[in-house]
């Protein structure tokens, strides 16, 4: 008799054990990303020309996030607009937690100009990216026999 009390106590305190810990949340933990601009003058009056061809001058910086490996539920915000130079965001999720960011250079219409994709671990910690115009441009010359089609293999 008393070895099946014996059994019953153990069992329910390992009862109790599962449900406490399972009911016991992750810690939230708030991940800021701090954009700056360097330069913002020559920044925000820049024609880029974006890889699909099209020409466009910023207007703001957006940052794009969701949370976990097959997220469908991405949140935007714009962080900097035209004539800033510093603008930050703060993202709450789980301690541990993948965070998925996209940092996206947007012109007047909406359109991509630029952007950049990564994936973090949130430990509270702070994402600091930088934005600037190229140093410098130059036009693509090519020598070769065919010049409408530089790339053409001699």
């Amino acid at each position: 008799m008393v070895r099946y009390a014996k059994a019953a106590l153990f069992l329910m305190i390992f009862v109790f054990a599962v449900t406490s810990l399972s009911a016991v949340q992750a810690e939230p933990a708030k991940m800021k990303v701090h954009v700056e601009i360097i330069d913002a003058d020559t920044f925000w009056s820049y024609t880029f020309l974006t890889r699909d061809g099209s020409m466009g001058i910023p207007a703001s910086v957006q940052v794009g996030w969701d949370v976990g490996v097959t997220s469908k539920t991405a949140k935007y915000e714009v962080v900097v607009v035209k004539g800033k130079n510093l603008g930050d965001l703060a993202i709450t999720a789980e301690k541990g937690s993948l965070v998925n960011l996209r940092l996206s250079v947007r012109d007047a219409k909406n359109l991509e100009v630029g952007s950049m994709s990564m994936q973090v671990i949130n430990k509270g910690q702070t994402e600091n990216f930088t934005l600037a115009p190229p140093e410098f441009t130059e036009p693509t010359i090519n020598y070769g026999n065919n010049p409408s089609k530089p790339n053409a293999p001699y």
